[in-house]
């Protein structure tokens, strides 16, 4: 994550932020006496080019049985591996952000950015900042280099080559925005996002993709809500939530300890308390 579209006032906060409830959150494990083996995903191999980022992604879905399909929900994939993902409020220019606690990796994501025209956006910015705690990059890189990288890493994860060669075919003249809505709705990927894996996969040219992004702009579909399509996820961390239940089923929480850990005022955790069973 750059922090080129917030305030130094403003990434102060997030990070203030974000660190309160990284604390909660492994106080919360400490209290439950959770100790569940991680699944992460690293790559020992130096990535220097958009190449080798396509293989790491091709390795991470390898080694997480993702075969060829579609991820349903990135969010909850990342949860089931051990990673911590976490929210916070956040102005409008922060999308996410690596963070490492107690040695340990985690994600943090804009709460304000879960409408439905956001979604694509979350994913990919999930797949991003795992791409910052598991690729190594040579010393002396650039960081918009290394952007870039996460970048490719986070579309090929999303989006397999094979998959995309076989979508979008090279031997064509036209791309319709009809198709390029069933393919965003299909893979979870933006429809600029899948013009960039093109590009990235020899299946247009570099005259090709500025001609798209002309016309993009010239719609309007780059503004926020503005692309057409809809990915339809929840992409919300649900892990931390889940876990304050379960230490009000057990007793070991008391309400206000679960409210406090759950960071949220006791009446608003009262209201959800209803019990089945």
């Amino acid at each position: 994550m750059e922090w080129t579209q917030v305030s130094k006032t403003e990434k102060d906060a997030i990070e203030v932020r974000a660190k309160s409830v990284f604390e909660r959150y492994f106080e919360l494990e400490n209290v439950l006496g959770i100790d569940e083996k991680p699944e992460y995903f690293n790559c020992n191999k130096v990535i220097k080019n958009a190449d080798q980022a396509e293989e790491a992604a091709k390795a991470l879905r390898s080694r997480w049985d993702l075969g060829y399909d579609p991820i349903p929900d990135v969010v909850e994939m990342l949860e089931d591996k051990g990673y911590k993902v976490i929210e916070v409020d956040a102005p409008e220019g922060f999308d996410g952000l690596k963070a490492t606690i107690n040695g340990e990796p985690g994600i943090v994501l804009n709460k304000n950015k879960s409408a439905d025209f956001d979604i694509v956006r979350k994913r990919f910015t999930a797949l991003h900042e795992l791409a910052h705690h598991a690729l190594l990059f040579p010393g002396e890189m650039k960081e918009r280099d290394k952007e870039n990288l996460c970048h490719a890493f986070a579309s090929a994860v999303l989006y397999p080559e094979e998959m995309a060669k076989k979508d979008l075919h090279k031997e064509r003249f036209h791309f319709y925005e009809k198709e390029l809505v069933i393919l965003k709705e299909r893979w979870g990927i933006s429809i600029s996002a899948i013009f960039s894996r093109a590009r990235q996969l020899g299946i247009i040219n570099n005259y090709v993709y500025r001609k798209f992004n002309i016309g993009f702009k010239q719609r309007g579909y780059h503004l926020p809500g503005k692309e057409p399509g809809r990915f339809f996820s929840r992409e919300v961390p649900t892990r931390m939530e889940r876990l304050v239940f379960l230490g009000l089923a057990k007793e070991v929480l008391t309400i206000n300890e679960a409210a406090y850990f759950a960071g949220i005022s006791f009446w608003n955790l009262h209201k959800q308390m209803n019990k089945l069973v």
